[in-house]
């Protein structure tokens, strides 16, 4: 049955869903070993403390065989059984791929940059639980990374590595050979079938145990051996003869293992190769060329093929044309297959791709795959081939292994890719092993490394790269093409994998410049391969800006691809690279729906895995915010987060994603004036805090941007303590520049004087209910436009606060005197303006109508100001700010309503107080005179901001530190928004303006209210 179709029945089951396929277990139950396992792993699971049973032993000892007999006997107790290929790290990271995607398909909540953190997450949130085998372990320390640290789950490990593991968790089971009785029964079984065995026969068969060391793999490869070449049980004590014979051989024998299992693999293979069926040397030749594989679910039909085809054929066959097969009808596959496993050296294992028939289970289809125990590769490596068969084996399994990974990639064939890719890491670490490099080889390198690359494993792909290039550089006739073809996916590689993308411009500089230096002999040869290739270094060179702005070679470089993108048009085909640039081109000028309507038939052509569409799709969002189609584009984002969670190619580009849209989100953020907009940048916030639950794994540029717009956000809904911890994991350094401005540089810089201030005992503040992120109410009100443009044209920041602050604050409820000033006082602080808090009495009197006399009158005011009885009286609150010297009762305003009905009101009325001040500001009492009324101070005093709150509430005081945020943040856009000739005036005016004036070169792309 199809696994696809086995998950579906039995999922709403409370029975084990093998999520990837285990390998075949024994027929006969180790009982004391199942029951060592369960004191370590016992169920049902109850824990979310994770134990781990590490199974120890030499290959053919039966550790596989025994994970899978517990899988099969507790399936009961778990939900889900992940079978995780470890023999590398490529390996486990396929294999932990499949486990994000099946995670994400059953609605697991998984968070994390990269698939360990989506694994991870996701296992931990399981409800139900599950059990991980981690097989075939080749190095248990860098596995150990890959050990889910919680969830409610077990762990079992094999592995040939005793006592490499230890910690708390962890407890290690030394697997011994089979039992006298377990090891008669195989026999027995295999030899004699349902029959009984007494007597005369049972003893035999105990004694052949005994020669055998009661080692599993012995005991299948004899039994084979006896069924094939001596009639069965009758021929045991030929057999024995056979392999007690010629045992002083020790030296070749690998260390720890019994020379008998050794011995009966000799004889297996030496029976094969002497067999003079055409479906044995076939066979023969297929088993030497597995040596060089992963040791599960090898394609049969790549096995088989590496003995019909050459170097050339294959040259000559063009992966557009298909894949490459064995396709003889003599002697057919099927009989090949029986005759790699007539010795017990190899068995079928599950299909590597999912079929909807059962085609997959003939030797002949497509799917059907085989496995090698690992100790009879390594002994068919080792002992059975000279120098010159690893040669022509390991250059055999290159050579067809490398054009399938062609073929399927260039079908875009994503599923088979991920099945093949374990095979090409293991061909290729051989290759280097053994020491062979050539043509065939380099093929296989860089054919895995691209692969690799597709499949978002950048940093598996590196040494494959350099590798394949050394070898051009020794190589006797060149290979333009793909000389050319090898630097630039090398450049593209270490670009990829690169936390920190400066540390390898020089590296990648040599190689684009290589790259270059092929360009003109590879056009003579293939011009449209050659083109291609140029586009693909061109996006890399691209994707080093904005860090590489200073780098003179890297520029050079830019250049040139960009003359040879315009000197070559594709002759075949559509100039995707082209097509983007120009999309990208639009996007920059704001162009949206233009660029629109050319993206989505694009998108429509293409599988959501390839790298294309994930431009696409962060473009196409773009787009759709600068549109201002906000609920389109929030489906965006969340979609993109879903594939990311799935797909790496996605979690690459999370960064410059989140980073381009939270971007375009901005404006609407900081003035509150779309709650739409504010529900996007939420997601795209949300999507980076998921991508950084996976700190390594992000460079550093992505990681910078990520923090400052998730500390913004964190600031909105009053969360101090998260802003600061994501303030602090920004390198100041590392923000994007964009054509010379950093508004991302003002913001870090405006979060971090406004997070430092608030009171830590504030700063831990948590909401009783969630708080929309809705930047608080933030709405604007109907200022007249020309006290708005006054306030910033004459450069006087102080004044360009105080009416931004009006506006934003326009149709909100009123509140007490001492949240408004403290809301100022944050906006000042956060634009470098020192201001203090003064406490006042604030007394209110009507002017006469004819009031226009001199301020300086003091006849005046001790005539008609003071002794009047004040139509309003109270305390308020008040800042002195210092440079320049000014007063400000930014609570005025507000009480405008209170006496409207007995004054004439202009919009003059709810302009604040703001004075310019002498020293003796705090003299009793300070009037001044407005157009309609006349205020005046007493019992002026500065207060510490704590003290003068009391206890009144700690959210209103976190919303007075946002809202101040937000304040000074629309102001100095505006401010800065200005000419070049104001924004200079504005920093020679104001010293403390200069460094965030910095920040901010040129004019914002920005809309203002």
């Amino acid at each position: 049955m199809d696994p696809g179709v086995a998950r579906a029945l039995l999922q709403s089951k409370d029975w084990a869903i093998h999520v990837l396929p285990a390998p075949r277990s024994t027929d006969v139950a180790r009982r004391s070993v199942l029951a060592d396992v369960a004191s370590s792993l016992s169920t049902p699971v109850n824990s979310q403390g994770v134990p781990i049973c590490v199974l120890s032993g030499l290959s053919g000892i039966g550790k596989s065989s025994i994970a899978t007999a517990w899988a099969d006997d507790r399936a009961d107790a778990y939900s889900e059984i992940y079978w995780i290929d470890a023999s590398n790290t490529g390996s486990i990271a396929t294999s932990f791929g499949l486990v994000a995607e099946w995670l994400a398909s059953r609605g697991v909540r998984i968070l994390g940059a990269d698939v360990l953190g989506k694994v991870f997450s996701g296992l931990a949130a399981c409800a139900k639980p599950w059990l991980m085998v981690f097989d075939n372990v080749g190095d248990p320390r860098a596995a150990a990374e890959w050990i889910p640290p919680r969830g409610l789950g077990h762990v079992i490990i094999t592995t040939v590595r005793p006592r490499s593991l230890t910690g708390p968790r962890i407890s290690e089971i030394e697997i011994p050979q089979m039992s006298i009785s377990e090891s008669v029964q195989l026999l027995s079984l295999r030899l004699a079938g349902n029959s009984p065995v007494a007597g005369e026969q049972a003893a035999k068969l105990t004694s052949l145990a005994g020669k055998l060391y009661r080692w599993p793999l012995a005991l299948e490869i004899a039994s084979a051996y006896l069924l094939n070449c001596l009639g069965g049980m009758s021929g045991i004590d030929e057999f024995e003869r056979l392999v007690m014979r010629s045992l002083d051989d020790e030296d070749s024998v690998p260390h720890g293992y019994p020379n008998t299992l050794v011995r009966a693999i000799d004889l297996s293979w030496h029976q094969m190769i002497n067999r003079e069926d055409a479906a044995y040397k076939h066979a023969v030749f297929a088993l030497q060329c597995s040596g060089f594989t992963g040791s599960r679910q090898i394609p049969l039909q790549i096995l088989l093929t590496t003995s019909i085809v050459n170097f050339d054929a294959v040259l000559e066959h063009n992966p557009s044309d298909g894949f490459i097969g064995y396709g003889l009808s003599e002697p057919p596959a099927g009989e090949i297959f029986r005759a790699m496993r007539s010795y017990s050296l190899t068995y079928s294992d599950i299909p590597f791709t999912a079929s909807d028939t059962n085609e997959d289970i003939n030797p002949s289809s497509f799917g059907f795959s085989v496995q090698v125990n690992e100790i009879v590769q390594s002994i068919i490596r080792e002992r059975f081939l000279s120098r010159q068969l690893t040669e022509n084996s390991i250059n055999a399994i290159a050579l067809v292994a490398q054009h399938w990974l062609s073929a399927a990639h260039e079908r875009r064939n994503f599923d088979l890719l991920q099945a093949l890719v374990g095979h090409a890491i293991a061909a290729s670490d051989y290759a280097i092993q053994y020491d062979v490099a050539n043509i065939a080889i380099a093929f296989l390198w860089g054919n895995a490394a691209t692969v690799l690359r597709t499949l978002g494993y950048a940093e598996l792909a590196v040494p494959y790269l350099r590798h394949e290039l050394d070898l051009f550089h020794n190589e006797p006739t060149p290979v333009p093409i793909y000389h050319m073809q090898t630097a630039a996916t090398l450049a593209d590689v270490l670009i990829q994998s690169a936390e920190d993308r400066r540390a390898i411009l020089d590296e990648a500089s040599t190689v684009l410049e290589e790259c270059l230096g092929q360009v003109p002999k590879a056009l003579t040869i293939d011009y449209n391969v050659t083109a291609n290739t140029v586009r693909t270094a061109m996006a890399a060179t691209l994707s080093l800006f904005p860090e590489a702005a200073e780098h003179q070679r890297i520029c050079a470089i830019r250049d040139e691809f960009a003359r040879l993108v315009d000197a070559t048009p594709l002759s075949e085909g559509p100039d995707t690279f082209e097509a983007i640039m120009e999309i990208g081109r639009m996007v920059q000028s704001s162009e949206y729906e233009e660029a629109r309507s050319l993206i989505e038939p694009m998108l429509g052509e293409r599988d959501v895995r390839d790298p294309e569409a994930v431009s696409l799709m962060r473009l196409l969002t773009e787009c759709l915010v600068g549109l201002g189609e906000w609920e389109s584009a929030r489906t965006k984002v969340n979609t993109f987060a879903e594939r990311a969670r799935k797909i790496k190619t996605y979690q690459e580009e999370a960064g410059i994603f989140c980073r381009n849209v939270g971007i375009g989100c901005f404006a609407e953020v900081v003035y509150g004036r779309n709650i739409d907009a504010i529900k996007v940048f939420d997601a795209v916030v949300d999507f980076f805090d998921e991508t950084l639950a996976d700190s390594g794994k992000m460079d550093l540029v992505a990681r910078s941007t990520g923090s400052v717009l998730s500390a913004l956000r964190a600031c909105i809904i009053h969360d101090f303590q998260t802003a600061a911890l994501r303030l602090a994991d920004v390198q100041f350094e590392n923000l994007p520049k964009f054509g010379g401005t950093s508004l991302l540089g003002l913001t870090y810089q405006l979060l971090t004087r406004v997070v430092g201030a608030v009171p830590a005992k504030l700063a831990t503040y948590t909401e009783s209910e969630p708080v929309q992120s809705t930047a608080n109410g933030h709405q604007i009100s109907n200022i007249p436009p020309r006290i708005h443009h006054w306030a910033v044209a004459e450069s006087r920041p102080s004044t360009a606060v105080l009416t931004t602050q009006w506006r934003l604050a326009g149709g909100r409820p009123a509140r007490e005197p001492i949240e408004i000033a403290t809301e100022l006082m944050y906006a000042f602080l956060a634009s470098g303006i020192k201001a203090s808090l003064v406490e006042a009495k604030l007394d209110v009197f009507l002017a006469s109508g004819d009031f226009g006399i001199s301020e300086n009158s003091e006849p005046y005011w001790n005539s008609n100001a003071i002794g009047r009885v004040p139509v309003f009286a109270s305390k308020t609150y008040g800042l002195r700010v210092d440079s320049p010297n000014i007063f400000i009762d930014p609570t005025v305003p507000a009480l405008a309503p209170r006496y409207r009905n007995i004054t004439r009101h202009s919009v003059e009325e709810e302009f604040p107080v703001l004075s310019p001040s002498s020293r003796d500001i705090f003299s009793s009492p300070f009037i001044l005179p407005r157009s309609h009324h006349i205020v005046r101070y007493r019992n002026m005093e500065s207060k510490e901001l704590l003290d003068a709150w009391g206890d009144r509430s700690e959210r209103a005081h976190v919303e007075c530190a946002t809202n101040g945020l937000l304040t000074a943040m629309c102001s100095l856009v505006e401010q800065f928004s200005q000419p070049k000739e104001r924004v200079s005036q504005i920093s020679a005016m104001h010293p403390q303006l200069r460094e965030l004036v910095g920040l901010y070169r040129g004019v914002a792309n920005l809309p203002t209210a």
